[in-house]
């Protein structure tokens, strides 16, 4: 399956995701996975906050004016439901430099991680800012451009980490 026709795959499925989040029903099912074949769940989230991010995040889905800025994608869409998660570190530089000194309780890397939680990655020798993403719950997470993905997109964490990108750990901003 080719780049286009996988994200316009990817951009239906999102769109009954956001459309599910938004009634409430608790049957979110995202249609999304690194090589677009199965089926991972999107999770429910446990609270409006986590719900609203990542709507958020959905409304931006293949946009790529966010790509190089994961940071801002993750702290625009908390902002949006008015949660400050720059308050919660004192350097706010980096991604990494958000895990090394954020007061947020510090969760070890997993691939079942829940909907709404912040996943951080080390840095690597061609980005020494590190990498954050929203979680989507189970393996699934959204972020900006990461290996050879372009655009806000859903990914494997499992196939990310698999792909030797160390993944330090999660919080949860909410």
């Amino acid at each position: 399956m080719n780049r286009t026709s996988r994200l316009t795959r990817f951009m239906a499925a999102t769109a009954v995701v956001g459309a599910l989040t938004a009634l409430g029903t608790g049957a979110e099912q995202a249609y999304a996975s690194d090589d677009y074949s199965t089926n991972p769940p999107l999770s429910a989230t446990s609270t409006p906050d986590e719900a609203d991010a990542i709507n958020y995040i959905n409304a931006r889905m293949g946009d790529t004016s966010y790509d190089g800025y994961c940071q801002r994608l993750v702290r625009e869409a908390y902002a949006s439901t008015g949660v400050d998660i720059t308050a919660t570190a004192g350097d706010n530089s980096s991604a990494v430099s958000f895990w090394n000194t954020t007061n947020l309780e510090k969760h070890p890397a997993s691939t079942d991680i829940p909907a709404g939680a912040l996943v951080f990655w080390g840095a690597t020798s061609t980005n020494p800012a590190g990498h954050v993403a929203i979680a989507l719950g189970g393996d699934s997470a959204a972020s900006t451009s990461e290996r050879d993905n372009d655009g806000v997109h859903v990914f494997s964490l499992s196939a990310r980490n698999a792909a030797g990108y160390e993944m330090l750990g999660w919080v949860m901003p909410a």
